[in-house]
């Protein structure tokens, strides 16, 4: 069985051996990196990396890009470990409790 886990890559969820996520910080960006190991843990099957600005700048333009970033990398684990395709970025606006309309 294959679950989608990134944009069009599927991986099988009985030949995960591991997974590890790695966050740097610099004062003006956050880069996470998923891998996902194979069974023995040696050899990396899949990697997601992404960058998002740190600034308050940068939130001021797109409010939801840390949300969406973290989202992302907890849907490659999630996908993984519920055996399920991995769920869709739907941004909530944090005043209503509702799906934010998109710009």
């Amino acid at each position: 069985m294959l679950v989608r886990v990134f944009g069009n890559t599927s991986l099988n969820p009985d030949a995960v051996g591991k997974l590890v996520l790695t966050v740097d910080m610099t004062e003006s960006a956050r880069t996470n990196t998923t891998k996902v190991y194979d069974l023995t843990g040696q050899h990396e099957l899949f990697s997601a990396t992404t960058t998002v600005q740190a600034t308050a700048e940068a939130y001021a333009r797109d409010p939801y890009a840390m949300e969406r970033d973290n989202h992302l990398h907890s849907e490659i684990r999630r996908s993984l470990h519920d055996r399920r395709d991995a769920l869709e970025w739907v941004p909530i606006d944090k005043a209503t409790r509702e799906v934010a309309p998109k710009e």
